[in-house]
Order: structure tokens, then C-alpha cells, then sequence
């Protein structure tokens, strides 16, 4: 049970996240890997950074919720054409 500012809360008050492909309930913890160049953070060499994401741990799907969110792309001046 959780308490704290006069509420009180238990598990049976969440709802359960399931699997959008197969309804599982159950996840595991898996990494998306990011690298960063060591010209963009200034250091002797790249950087590689594990970033723990959940997948469904009966058909390893990855709900949209715990996708790595992706920065919007910057598009280039012109559409990409040299002029």
C-alpha cells in the first residue's frame, strides 16, 4: 500500500499494461543502444549508451509506449537538392 498526502492507494487500483500484439501481461527488460559521435560530445571517442526498454516477454514486442522516442528529424534546406 502507498501512502502520502492523505491518499492511499493499492495494486488493484493500477490497471494492467498488456502486449498490444499478443495481450501478455508480461514484459522483460531489453536495451536500445544509442551512439554518439565523439566530434558532437567532445571526447576521444564515441559514446555508447544502453537505454532499457520493455518488450513483451512472450513475443518480444515493444509497446508504443516504451519505444525510444525519436527527436524530429531536421529536414534540409531545399529537400535534400543541391542547387
Amino acid at each position: 500500500m502507498m501512502k502520502g498526502a492523505g491518499i492511499n492507494i493499492t495494486l488493484n487500483d493500477a490497471t494492467d499494461v498488456v502486449c498490444e500484439k499478443c495481450g501478455s501481461r508480461y514484459f522483460k527488460e531489453v536495451y536500445a543502444v544509442k551512439k554518439f559521435s565523439k566530434l558532437l560530445i567532445g571526447a576521444d571517442s564515441d559514446k555508447i549508451v544502453p537505454i532499457n526498454v520493455l518488450a513483451c516477454a512472450e513475443c518480444g514486442h515493444i509497446n508504443k509506449e516504451f519505444e525510444v522516442k525519436e527527436s524530429a528529424k531536421k529536414e534540409k534546406p531545399n529537400n535534400g537538392l543541391i542547387i
